[in-house]
């Protein structure tokens, strides 16, 4: 069977990374501060209040554009080398034409196989599963995967807007924000003139669990995207599904917990990321194991892994690393997703 490898690697954050102080002076009623201390979210990009951002110039699509083509350019492609197109957002452009199709205008690519996915964190990284079973079986020989996030438009928009907020439309103000990842994936029999270490995909799974438990978040139809958190949902279920993630990872793997080097944990913020840890892997982690970048960006749901691991390679955390592992969950579906990935030469 081919062995499949992530190639390339991008990720982009419009404009300035806005902090608590900013945010406070634009909602001056609020402790954004306290928030800040509880959720851990320091900064996040958006491009509705950007001073550096060109707003017309913007918005889920282009930003997708952006973060593909750097992936591109890492792996060394060509367009016409891609095959299939993976792409997922919660803040599309348009219901249809679907992102993978407005995406695929948008970079000219003239003959490719098209897939939208909707959902979160969990479900872009389903598509590296795609990814891998279509390499595997001769279907592709090169994957682009990407997911971008405009969140602004809505929570921030609302937030602003509203005289006397919710704490709901508080909160998700300034935990969600806009932001793009991409990676590509490619057969190994194509990249036998690059050099140096890359990782290969050893193992991928997802699974949808505890259907008749209630869902931690909920969107509706409506044009301005009313949100509803069930803080209750999540404290209950969310460590459940943790667990059986981690336990599908080691079992996929036939790894021990130990065994990794770095894992990149759902890019949520840190309260969820405390919650988790009541199941006993996480505090068995050593902080330098743990790859999170959610403070630094907030949440950007179905860019989060993406760009977590575009900006974990890019930043060097894969060097002098063997073995690293990918751990990601949705609580609007408890559905989890998980990777086992392995650095080795290509040659």
């Amino acid at each position: 069977m081919n062995k499949v490898f992530i190639s390339g690697f991008g990720h982009f954050f419009p404009g300035e990374a806005i902090d608590t102080q900013r945010l406070n002076a634009l909602i001056p009623n609020y402790d954004i501060k306290m928030i800040e201390d509880f959720f851990g979210v320091k900064t996040r990009h958006y491009i509705s209040i950007s001073k550096t951002v060109e707003k017309s110039e913007l918005n889920t699509t282009n930003m997708a554009a952006i973060a593909a083509n750097m992936a591109i350019k890492d792996a060394k492609i060509e367009l016409d080398d891609i095959d299939v197109l993976i792409t997922n957002s919660t803040t599309p452009d348009e219901r249809l034409p679907n992102l993978a199709t407005l995406l695929q205008k948008k970079l000219q690519l003239k003959n490719v196989m098209t897939l939208d996915l909707r959902g979160g964190c969990s479900a872009s990284m389903q598509s590296m599963m795609i990814a891998d079973i279509m390499i595997q079986s001769n279907n592709a020989k090169t994957v682009l995967l990407v997911g971008s996030e405009f969140t602004s438009q809505f929570y921030l928009k609302r937030l602003l807007n509203k005289n006397n907020p919710k704490m709901e439309d508080v909160v998700n103000g300034c935990l969600f924000a806009d932001g793009s990842g991409a990676l590509v994936v490619q057969s190994s029999d194509l990249l036998k003139d690059r050099l140096g270490r890359l990782p290969r995909v050893n193992y991928s799974n997802s699974k949808s669990c505890f259907y008749d438990e209630p869902y931690g978040f909920s969107v509706s139809t409506a044009k301005e995207k009313e949100s509803k958190h069930s803080h209750r949902a999540i404290r209950k279920t969310l460590p459940k599904v943790m667990s059986r993630a981690y336990a599908d990872l080691l079992q996929g793997s036939g790894k021990h917990i130990r065994d990794y080097d770095l894992i990149v944990i759902p890019q949520v913020n840190q309260s969820m990321i405390n919650l988790m840890s009541n199941n006993g892997v996480n505090s068995k982690l050593n902080n330098n194991k743990i790859c999170y970048y959610g403070n630094e960006t907030g949440n950007v749901p179905a860019a989060a892994m993406f760009s977590a691991i575009s900006m974990a390679k890019h930043r060097g955390r894969f060097l002098d690393v063997d073995s690293i592992g990918v751990v990601s969950i949705e609580t609007a579906s408890w559905n989890y997703a998980v990777a086992d990935l392995v650095m080795e030469d290509v040659q």
